[in-house]
C-alpha cells in the first residue's frame, strides 16, 4: 500500500534553496506562505520558535518547519554550516497532513542513518560550482522530503495525527482510500470496511489515533483539494463533482462552514498566492 504518493500528489511540494554556506549571525524567518527546511552540516545553532521555545542543536541535523511559523536560527560563536530552503505545499492552508506536524521537527542524522546518503549528495552539490547547482539542490531537497515523510511515518515520531494513522495497518487502508478517492460517497460504514473493522471500533481507533472523526478528516481532505482546484481556476461545478458533492450548493455550504468564506470569495482573495 502506497501511503505517501497520494499525499504528495495533492500537496505538490516544491523546494527553493535561498542560502547555503556559513551562518555567522542570527537569521530570522517570519510567518509566510511556505515552510522551511534547514540542513545543519556542521557547527551548532539555537532554534527559537515564535512562542519563545528554544532548542539547542549541536550535531548534523534536519530541521523541518512544515507550516510557515516564525522562527530564528542563532549560530554559536564559531558559526554553522547550513543549507536553508523554502518549502511550498500547494495552497498550504488548512491541510490535515501539514497540521500533523508540530511547529518544528528536528532529526539528528545520527538517528536517521537512512537519510545520510541523500544528505551527503546534497552537501556535496552545495559545496560544488557545477552548472545548474540551484536546480539540482532544489530537486534533491524535494526528494529528501519524500524520504522525510517515509521516516516520520515509519518511525511514528508524531502523536495523534493523520501520519500516525497512516502507519496503522488498518487505519492506513481507510485513510489512503480517502486520499486516493475523495470523490466517493464515503460513509463511516464503508471506511470501516476498508479498514476491516467494525464501525464502532474503527470510529474509536480513528479518533484516538488521528485526533478527529473519520468524516471530519474526509471533509478536511476534500476542502484542501478544493483550495488547490480553486487556485488552479477550476469552476465550482467541476470541483463539487470531482470531490463527491451532490451539487455546487452543497459543496459551497460545506466550504463556507469550514473556511468561513465562500469558495469564490476565498478564490478572489488567494488567487495571487501561487
Amino acid at each position: 500500500m502506497d501511503r505517501i504518493s497520494p499525499i504528495f500528489n495533492q500537496l505538490r511540494p516544491s523546494a527553493k534553496v535561498f542560502f547555503d554556506g556559513r551562518l555567522c549571525d542570527t537569521a530570522s524567518f517570519q510567518e509566510g506562505s511556505s515552510g522551511h527546511l534547514h540542513l545543519l552540516r556542521s557547527g551548532a545553532i539555537e532554534l527559537k520558535g515564535d512562542s519563545g521555545s528554544t532548542c539547542a542543536i549541536s550535531e548534523p541535523s534536519i530541521i523541518f518547519i512544515a507550516n510557515p511559523f516564525a522562527h530564528s536560527l542563532k549560530p554559536h560563536r564559531l558559526g554553522a554550516d547550513i543549507i536553508c530552503a523554502n518549502i511550498s505545499f500547494g495552497n498550504g492552508i488548512d491541510n490535515p497532513i501539514l497540521r500533523s506536524f508540530p511547529s518544528s521537527v528536528v532529526i539528528p542524522l545520527s538517528s536517521a542513518l537512512s537519510l545520510a546518503p541523500t544528505l551527503e549528495i546534497v552537501f556535496h552539490e552545495a559545496s560544488s560550482r557545477h552548472c545548474a547547482k540551484q536546480i539540482a539542490l532544489n530537486r534533491l531537497l524535494e526528494y529528501l522530503l519524500v524520504l522525510l515523510f517515509r521516516y516520520v511515518i515509519e518511525r511514528q515520531i508524531l502523536s495523534e495525527s493523520a501520519l500516525l494513522g497512516l502507519y496503522d495497518g488498518r487505519l492506513g487502508k481507510a485513510i489512503t482510500a480517502i486520499h486516493e478517492h475523495p470523490y466517493k460517497t464515503w460513509s463511516l460504514e464503508l471506511l470501516a470496511k476498508q479498514a476491516g473493522m467494525s464501525r464502532t471500533r474503527f470510529a474509536d481507533l480513528f479518533k484516538k489515533t488521528v485526533g478527529q472523526t473519520p468524516m471530519d478528516y474526509l471533509t478536511d481532505w476534500r476542502i484542501s483539494l478544493a483550495q488547490n482546484l480553486l487556485l488552479a481556476g477550476k469552476p465550482i461545478k467541476h470541483i463539487s463533482t470531482s470531490l463527491g458533492y451532490q451539487n455546487p450548493s452543497s459543496f459551497t455550504r460545506v466550504f463556507t462552514k469550514k473556511i468561513g468564506q465562500s469558495p469564490l470569495h476565498w478564490q478572489q482573495i488567494n488567487q495571487y498566492r501561487q
